[in-house]
Parts: structure tokens; C-alpha cells; sequence
């Protein structure tokens, strides 16, 4: 027993020499061992960390960058400006079209932006001596641009509305333009043409009458407006562009138009023919009568009494003609005896200044005869002219003209 003691105890002993001999090798390698694993583990950390950290820069540095940029782009839009320019010119009418290029200086343009429902003015300016304008320093946002009208002008462009709708941005860098036009008039008067106390003449106005405007379009001249003379036979036409017219009248049946002729109507240019009247004179175109009728119309017939008598002098048919040392109805009904040429040509004449008095237009050549006659009687008497024959003294124009105002009493010369 005391020998397995001795063996145990040695055995025991022997065990732990061996243990501890071992210690320091088996603790050497645990160290290693540890060391690289820690080492190892802390390279793995450093790197884990190192990519968080990246991957946080990049998380955290692209969240930056977008955010500056969302930041940025507002103050980039909020600090931007725009600007609003155009021209204003002033337009006229050529060949079926508005034409532009001059520009108009003076003129006030209006800036509006919406506010609560409603279009309020935040700005306004003048053209300048081009017809330029512009505003600037303009935030994004919807605008319109309007033009303050001035009197007798009209807006030509736009139209319909009459003022530029402007987005911002998107609607910069074009022109946005007026175009004006000068509101011309043509205005005017018809008057009676008419004979009286020995003169023609017109004066007094015609209403109710037909006045007709007309402008050329694809070669054609068309009619664009009329209107009806007033109690004083005024017309007018308003809010007339720049351009080429025509005025013509509607002729009523038995008148005749005595001005204008060839043509019969007025050509207007605007600008530069207004400001005068355009006037149309009109006769009335009665049936011519001849001097048997004249002398049996008179107060003493023996046919009814004829008003337009009263016209011819303060005491009607009873008025002394001329030299003659008779009244006219004396005269008319003294047949010329010996071919007296002093009596052929004064029926003629009595009966045309009776035609005359009653509203028979008489063109120009009769006019001219009738005064040439007048002249004629002025110089001579009855006795004078009865003492000539055949060539003598004047005794052929007395004849020629009562040839003349004859065929115009029988309606030779009625139009």
C-alpha cells in the first residue's frame, strides 16, 4: 500500500511538472493565436467601420447633395427674373391687310396680375420714342398686358380679348405687341339744287337719303356701311380705319345727281382726306312742259291754275319781262309776228324758267343757253330784234337759242 501511495503521489507529481512546463508554450500560442484572432477581428472592425463610414458619408453626403439641390432649386427659381417687352405700332390698311412698322411714342401699356378672382394692375409704363416698352424684374406667375386707348384711335391687335395673356416663365423672349389705327370720320351733306330768283344754287339739305360706303376688297369695291341724311342732310361715317373709300348715294327715282359726275361718286383716302365735306347735290328731274302749257296754266287759264306761276316774280305771271314793256303771260301769248325772233326765243325762255322753277334738272348746255338769252333780253327790245332780217344783228342767236331751250322744253334734253 505504501508503494501504490508512492507511485500515486509521483504520478501526481510528474502530471503536474508536465502542466506546468506546458503552460507557458500552451499560453505562447493562445497568445499568438488570440492576438491574430484580435487583430484579425479588429482589421475586420476597422474595415466594417470604415465602409459604415463611407457608406454613411455617401448616405449621409447624398441626402446633402439632394437636399441642396431641392434647396438650391426653389432659391434658384425664386431668384430668377423675367422680363415682359413688346412694341407698340401703329398700323394702316393696304391691300386687304394691316400693315405695321412705325412705332408710336406716348402711349401707356398696363401690367395686371390675378388677386383674389380679379385682374389688378401692378405696374404700367410709356412707350419710348420707338414705341417700345418693357417690364422687368418679374417674378414666375400669370400676367396680362394690356394698352390704355386713346380717343379717335382704334385697337387693331390683338383682339378678342384685346390684351396678351403671359405665362413666366415660358412666355419671355418674344414680342408682344399693339397695333393702333387713327379712328377716321368721313362725313358730308346732300343739298336740293335748285332755281330760284333767277340763279341755281344749293342750300338747303335733303333728309332721308341713302348714303352708301364702300371699300375695295379682292378688286371689288363693297359696300361696309350706310346711313340715312338728317333733317339738315348731314351724313357721317365714324370709326373709320387708314385706307382707300368710296361714298356713293342711292339715287331716288325723278332726282338727278348734279355733283359730284364722272364719276358719281367721292374717293377718300385716310389719312389725308378727311376733315372736308363730301356733297352730293341732286335735282329733282321733273317732266319738261312746253309753252302751250305755260300760258294756259296761268291765273288766266283757261286751264287750271299752275303754283310754280308764284315763282317766277313778286307778281307771279303779271311780272314785267325785260325791255319788253309786257308781263310774261302778255308775252307768251303774243304770237311773233313776222318772225320777230325776240318773241321765238322768249317763249322758249318763259317756258324753261318755268321748267326750271317746277324742278326739271337742266344740264350744263342748257343752263348756258338760258343765261346767254337772259343776256340777249338785257340788250334788246322787242322793236329792235323785230327790225331785223335774216342775218342781221344778232337775229340768228336768238334764233339758235331758242332752237336750243325748245328741244329742252320737249323733253329733248331730260335725263
Amino acid at each position: 500500500m505504501k508503494t501504490n501511495l508512492k507511485n500515486t503521489v509521483l504520478t501526481a507529481l510528474i502530471a503536474s511538472v508536465l502542466v506546468l512546463g506546458f503552460l507557458p508554450m500552451i499560453s505562447t500560442m493562445t497568445g499568438q493565436e488570440n492576438h491574430e484572432t484580435y487583430e484579425s477581428l479588429n482589421e475586420e472592425k476597422n474595415e466594417i467601420y470604415e465602409s459604415m463610414n463611407e457608406e454613411n458619408n455617401e448616405i449621409y453626403e447624398s441626402p446633402n447633395e439632394e437636399n441642396n439641390e431641392i434647396y438650391e432649386s426653389p432659391n434658384e427659381e425664386n431668384n430668377e427674373t423675367y422680363e415682359i417687352y413688346g412694341r407698340k405700332y401703329l398700323g394702316e390698311w393696304d391691300d386687304d391687310e394691316w400693315i405695321y412698322e412705325e412705332g408710336l411714342e406716348g402711349w401707356n401699356i398696363i401690367l395686371k396680375q390675378e388677386e383674389n378672382d380679379d385682374w389688378v394692375e401692378i405696374a404700367n409704363t410709356t412707350t419710348d420714342e420707338y414705341g417700345r416698352y418693357n417690364f422687368t424684374d418679374l417674378s414666375s406667375g400669370e400676367y396680362r398686358v394690356y394698352e390704355e386707348l386713346k380717343e379717335n384711335w382704334k385697337q387693331v391687335y390683338p383682339t378678342d380679348p384685346e390684351y396678351h395673356s403671359v405665362s413666366l416663365p415660358g412666355g419671355e423672349g418674344r414680342e408682344y405687341k399693339f397695333v393702333n389705327a387713327e379712328d377716321y370720320e368721313i362725313y358730308g351733306r346732300k343739298y336740293l339744287w335748285e332755281y330760284q330768283d333767277g340763279e341755281w344754287f344749293y342750300e338747303e339739305g335733303l333728309e332721308g337719303w341713302n348714303i352708301i360706303l364702300k371699300q375695295e376688297e379682292n378688286d371689288d369695291w363693297v359696300e361696309i356701311a350706310n346711313t340715312t341724311t338728317d333733317e339738315y342732310g348731314r351724313y357721317h361715317f365714324t370709326d373709320l380705319s387708314s385706307g382707300e373709300y368710296r361714298v356713293y348715294e342711292e339715287l331716288k327715282e325723278n332726282w338727278k345727281q348734279v355733283y359730284p359726275t364722272d364719276p358719281e361718286y367721292h374717293s377718300v383716302s385716310l389719312p389725308g382726306g378727311e376733315g372736308r365735306e363730301y356733297k352730293f347735290v341732286n335735282a329733282r328731274n321733273e317732266t319738261p312742259l312746253t309753252p302751250g302749257y305755260w300760258k294756259t296754266h296761268s291765273e288766266y287759264g283757261p286751264a287750271g291754275y299752275d303754283e310754280t306761276w308764284d315763282e317766277i316774280g313778286e307778281y307771279g305771271e303779271d311780272t314785267e319781262f325785260f325791255l319788253s314793256e309786257q308781263s310774261y303771260i302778255e308775252v307768251l301769248w303774243t304770237p311773233p309776228r313776222g318772225g320777230n325772233a325776240y318773241y321765238i326765243l322768249a317763249h322758249a325762255y318763259i317756258a324753261a324758267e318755268l321748267n326750271f322753277l317746277n324742278g326739271v334738272y337742266a344740264p350744263s348746255e342748257i343752263r348756258d343757253a338760258f343765261d346767254e338769252a337772259t343776256y340777249l333780253f338785257e340788250e334788246y327790245t322787242p322793236e329792235e330784234v323785230g327790225r331785223w332780217r335774216g342775218n342781221q344783228g344778232q337775229r340768228q342767236d336768238f334764233i339758235e337759242l331758242a332752237g336750243i331751250l325748245d328741244d329742252f322744253n320737249n323733253g329733248h334734253y331730260h335725263y
